[in-house]
């Protein structure tokens, strides 16, 4: 079931950032919440511990905080 599924959302595009959160909630999983920064994302992670995260691959820092 999708809603057991927490995620993270990094993206620094808020327009964007918000789309990806409508859609993912339409398809019933739980979106814990949006950084827009990989030091924030590097937080809320630790603080969250998401199941998965969906970042932007051009957020800058983002390839650091994945590989901590």
């Amino acid at each position: 079931m999708n809603a057991s599924i927490r995620i993270l959302v990094v993206e620094d595009e808020a327009i964007l950032a918000e789309d990806l959160r409508e859609t993912l909630e339409r398809q019933s999983y739980r979106v814990l919440d949006i950084a827009d920064n990989a030091d924030d994302a590097c937080a809320l992670v630790r603080a969250l511990q998401p199941d998965l995260v969906m970042m932007d691959n051009r957020v800058g820092g983002g390839i650091q905080c994945a590989e901590s």
